[in-house]
């Protein structure tokens, strides 16, 4: 590659840096200001989790990557974000209408992605909760053990935004910030910029070609 072409690259992933982070600090502040918001009208228990996402990707944010273990608590995070989620809508934490619990079963996750969805044909709904339960399952751990960290976090990014934005569209924008939704889009979208390898496959399978050379 001439040395045009490296500038150019190395000029665009800079680009892209830039952009992810901002991305980032624009969601946490609207986050933040929400909690703000919230802490007056809503049940505290009900905050404890938007506000723990909120924290840890604006210490994400502040650390701008210098602390690969930070990064990789994120990346963890996110991973279980999306196996709770899936284990909620196969009642794994509890019954419909138990606290915390947000669906309890798959029944009641349909109905949830129809009126997320509510802008496409109700019968979509079905194949639409079956198709994200599958790559949630998948990107969640992915990122859980660390394997094809920037490809799996990157899937994450795409597949928050467009469950973010449904949301926006059908339930309006504030319906988001319950489940932080654009902070852990935005931090994922970070995660394929820095170095978030601590305690993964990926590090693992680089250390042994590195022992092979």
């Amino acid at each position: 590659m001439s040395s045009k072409a490296e500038s150019a690259a190395g000029t665009g992933g800079s680009a892209s840096k830039r952009a992810a982070f901002l991305a980032l600090w624009m969601a946490v502040i609207a986050e933040a200001v929400w909690l703000g918001w919230a802490v007056r009208r809503a049940d505290a228990s009900l905050l404890v989790y938007p506000g723990l996402v909120t924290f840890l990707f604006l210490a994400l944010a502040l650390a701008r990557g210098r602390w690969p273990w930070l990064a990789s608590l994120a990346r963890v995070f996110v991973g279980f974000a999306f196996t709770a989620s899936v284990a909620d809508r196969f009642g794994l934490l509890g019954p419909p209408g138990a606290a915390g619990v947000s669906w309890g079963d798959f029944p009641h996750f349909v109905v949830y992605t129809r009126q997320v969805n509510g802008f496409l044909p109700e019968g979509l709904a079905p194949t639409l909760a079956v198709l994200a339960t599958l790559l949630e399952a998948a990107l969640g751990l992915a990122l859980i053990v660390g394997g094809a960290i920037r490809l799996a976090a990157s899937a994450a990014a795409v597949l928050l935004l467009l469950f973010g934005s449904a949301m926006a569209i059908s339930l309006g924008f504030v319906s988001t910030f319950p489940y932080a939704v654009f902070v852990l889009a935005g931090g994922a979208w970070v995660l394929t910029h820095i170095d978030a390898s601590r305690l993964s496959v990926d590090a693992l399978l680089r250390r042994r070609r590195t022992a092979r050379t």
